[in-house]
């Protein structure tokens, strides 16, 4: 028997083998690829309003990450980084969808505020991104000179949008890779393995009012993030 409650929201990312709660929320947020996740539950839980997170460069380069949102039919895409090409939707399914466009910048600096030091924990953090010196140096300075600070990888990113469209709601978290990364349920990603170390130096800077809105399903992320793991039904 699945469990019914308009005390949770769900955040769904691509992480194998990660499993689902038999729950219904009142809401979900995808993060890129992982919308493909969602079809299965929609079939069970019809009524549920879903919010697709995207990274510009990830839906407007990447097709199959694309497809994957656009065949979902979300009733929200919040793309962090950028514009979405609007020539990528047809005309009935543009009208339907609400998109939110935030730039490089001001995605930046809306994440400071979840994080103990605000914009300093942001930019060390990001050091993360390499392991050798001289790459942590041209990384800063191509983020400096042109591609902007990332910082939070869109699954994380997804859980603080959850967080603050539903302060009172308990945060329920499924296939974020905070401790490991890369492998996704759409193929291997080296950039979400750099990405993951980031979310790892993050994760333990998070705002402590934020952690204990978190329940996840998987044991990693758990043990490494201190967070309950979910102990009812799964689908």
């Amino acid at each position: 028997m699945s469990i019914v409650s308009e005390d949770y929201v769900l955040v769904i990312g691509s992480k194998p083998l990660s499993k689902l709660p038999n729950i219904f929320v009142k809401k979900i947020y995808c993060a890129n690829g992982a919308a493909e996740r969602v079809h299965g539950y929609k079939k069970k839980f019809e009524n549920t309003q879903i919010t697709s997170v995207v990274g510009a460069l990830e839906f407007n380069k990447r097709l199959d990450v694309r497809d994957k949102v656009l065949k979902l039919k979300p009733d929200n895409i919040f793309c962090r980084s950028g514009k979405l090409y609007e020539e990528y939707f047809n005309n009935n399914l543009i009208k339907k969808i609400n998109i939110i466009n935030l730039s490089k910048l001001k995605q930046f600096i809306w994440q400071a505020k979840f994080y103990k030091f605000g914009i300093i924990t942001l930019f060390f953090s990001e050091l993360s991104y390499e392991n050798i010196l001289l790459k942590k140096i041209k990384h800063l300075y191509d983020c400096i000179r042109r591609k902007g600070f990332l910082c939070s990888s869109t699954g994380l990113f997804a859980i603080l949008l959850a967080y603050v469209e539903n302060p009172n709601s308990t945060i329920l978290v499924s296939g974020i890779g905070i401790k490991s990364g890369g492998e996704t349920f759409y193929g291997s990603n080296k950039n979400k393995t750099s990405r993951s170390n980031v979310d790892q130096k993050l994760f333990l800077k998070l705002k402590k009012k934020i952690k204990k809105k978190l329940i996840t399903t998987d044991k990693e992320m758990s043990f490494f993030c201190k967070i309950p793991l979910w102990d009812k039904e799964l689908m």
